[in-house]
């Protein structure tokens, strides 16, 4: 087990990590590495790719929300604002709060999608104060 830990921490610091999310294995890019009990995924920024990040504010609850502008990406990590103060639901344009994905407060989820504008985000508190999806997306 020990040497499995070394080779992860090889395996980081050969490339850039981008960011950690909760399906337990770990990654170089291409494929699994291993499985590690406990941790998050860890992706590999590669050459020659960049990342894009910002944070979208539901207007109105009970309505589909577009995440972000048309933007190009091969996948996109999403957090529920740690001050948010209900659930949001992560999905397609007619997303409602019975067929998303449940985001909860501080949770974190990575999604392979080729365009921020194909994710959409509902939730119950919307408005002025409404909850708030963070995302962080890989441009190739």
């Amino acid at each position: 087990m020990k040497k499995f830990i070394w080779a992860a921490v090889i395996l980081l610091i050969a490339g850039s990590v981008y960011a950690a999310a909760p399906d337990r294995r770990i990654s170089d890019g291409d494929g699994d590495v291993a499985g590690v009990a406990g941790s998050g995924r860890l992706s590999v920024l590669t050459p020659g790719s960049s990342l894009v990040s910002g944070r979208s504010r539901l207007s109105v609850s009970g309505t589909a929300e577009v995440l972000a502008a048309s933007q190009a990406v091969s996948s996109v990590i999403l957090k529920g604002w740690t001050q948010n103060r209900g659930v949001l639901y992560i999905g397609g344009s007619t997303v409602t709060s019975s067929s998303g994905l449940t985001l909860d407060t501080g949770e974190v989820v990575e999604i392979r999608v080729d365009n921020l504008a194909d994710i959409y985000f509902d939730g119950s508190v919307g408005g002025g104060d409404g909850d708030i999806v963070e995302y962080l997306g890989i441009v190739e």
